[in-house]
């Protein structure tokens, strides 16, 4: 990763720029697939998204910072396993959302950004770290299986007209 490049827990003087790379994140999506994704006014996130009430969940974002310049973010919290007999009880980490402009690829930024996220995990002692990838995006796909994460389930969809 480029020297010059930090990566930080996010604070509140970040959220604007947050919901910038949000938005840029948010128009990839809607330009891939407009039947799930629309374009949408204002801001990109609630502040709750990127900094969650203490009391509501176990959550952080951490941001990749070169100046004052946002460059990436990633925003991981906790979710139980289901209470069902034929689930093995678990704390683990769900990733919401992993980011970095398009100006900034290629320079190691995200997979700083996941090495903090498992360092996250592990430190609030979570089994394991759980994302949803969509089927176009190839490149997020060969990210994550490039950082070892399998494939664990299928979601599939059947449009209706």
């Amino acid at each position: 990763m480029n020297p010059g490049i930090e990566i930080r827990e996010a604070v509140e003087n970040d959220y604007e720029q947050l919901c910038r790379l949000a938005a840029e994140l948010d128009s990839f999506h809607s330009a891939a697939l407009p039947h799930i994704f629309q374009p949408s006014e204002g801001k990109a996130r609630e502040r709750s998204f990127f900094f969650p009430p203490p009391d509501e969940i176990q959550g952080v974002t951490y941001v990749a910072v070169r100046g004052n310049e946002l460059l990436g973010f990633v925003s991981v919290g906790t979710k139980l396993s289901a209470p069902i007999p034929l689930l093995v009880p678990k704390k683990i980490t769900v990733v919401d959302s992993l980011f970095v402009t398009h100006t900034a690829r290629r320079q190691g930024i995200a997979k700083a950004l996941m090495a903090q996220a498992v360092e996250w995990a592990q430190s609030v002692h979570c089994s394991a770290i759980e994302l949803t990838v969509y089927a176009f995006n190839a490149y997020a796909l060969q990210f994550y299986k490039d950082e070892g994460f399998d494939d664990l389930s299928r979601k599939m969809i059947l449009r209706i007209k």
